[in-house]
Order: structure tokens, then sequence, then C-alpha cells
């Protein structure tokens, strides 16, 4: 299983041109026969990075293949597909707390920014269009600025204070 650096505090260190995107407490990380309980599951502008006790794994998001949203009737919200590797291996991140429907889009947003980052334009309007692409990954919230979904009520959400004095 492919890891990812850790800094001191335990949190992925992130790659010069990286931006943190969203972070999930609490997720089920299945690859290939093994399972991964109560991990965290990290969203960055390139990657998507899952640490927990046994488990650290990093793959790039252009590297994830088939992803679905899955909304069973009975079970957990989860993400699914398959990494490519040498062959492709099938994977499943499970939010048992919630969470699934916001990550998978801010995972879609960043995919999308990405194809745009890496498509050639041809003419000023494609090369205006990509740069309105780029700036909505840039407007993303960052790990500092995103709302944490409370654990015991999905409804409450807590904004962390930032540390910018503003003058009144």
């Amino acid at each position: 299983m492919r890891g990812s650096k850790l800094d001191e505090s335990g949190d992925p260190v992130l790659f010069p041109d990286e931006k943190p995107l969203t972070i999930v407490n609490g997720v089920d990380f299945k690859y290939e026969k093994s399972t991964f309980k109560n991990c965290r599951v990290y969203l960055t502008s390139t990657r998507v990075i899952v640490l927990g006790r046994d488990c650290n794994f990093a793959a790039s998001i252009e590297g994830m293949e088939e992803r679905k949203f899955n909304q069973p009737i009975f079970g957990v919200n989860n993400i699914s597909g398959k990494l490519q590797e040498d062959v492709f291996i099938d994977f499943s991140i499970s939010f048992p707390n919630g969470g699934c429907a916001s990550f998978f889009t801010a995972f879609t947003e960043a995919e999308a920014a990405i194809r745009a980052r890496r498509a050639q334009p041809i003419n000023e309007n494609e090369r205006q269009q990509q740069q309105q692409q780029q700036s909505l990954i840039d407007s993303m919230p960052t790990i500092n600025e995103a709302a944490i979904q409370s654990v015991t009520n999905p409804l409450k959400a807590f904004i962390p204070e930032t540390s910018e004095k503003k003058n009144d």
C-alpha cells in the first residue's frame, strides 16, 4: 500500500503545488482485501490520503477510476472505485458519521480542476476558461476555512476561528 510522508503532528506532508481541501474523521477504508476502521481521510487538490491506526495510504485523484457515490438503503454512504496500479484494485471509503456527499462533490471539483490544468489551451477563450476553472479550485475552502460537522448532530457545524485580527 502506498503511503504519505507525515509531519511531527501526524498529518500528511503536502507537495508544493498541493492545497488541502477537506478532512473527514471516522471513515472506514477498504483496499484489496483489507479493511481499516476509524480512519481519517484527507482530500487535497491532487490526492486522497487515508490515515488510520494501521493504515497510511495515498493515491492520486487521477489514478482513481470508476468512482461511484453509493447511497444504500440499508448501510452507510460510501465512495467506491478502482485504483490503477499494475492491475486495477478495488477500494471503498465508507462514511458512517456523514460527510460522504460533500466529500464526493469536492473530489469531483478537484478532478475537474486537474483536468483543466492539464488541458493545453488552443486560443485565448480556452485560456480564460482554464483560468476560471483554476480560480474555482483556489476559491474552495481550505481546512482552516471549512466548517467541521458535528459527529453527534449532523445538522450542527462548527466554524473554526481564524488567527487574523479584523479591524472594526
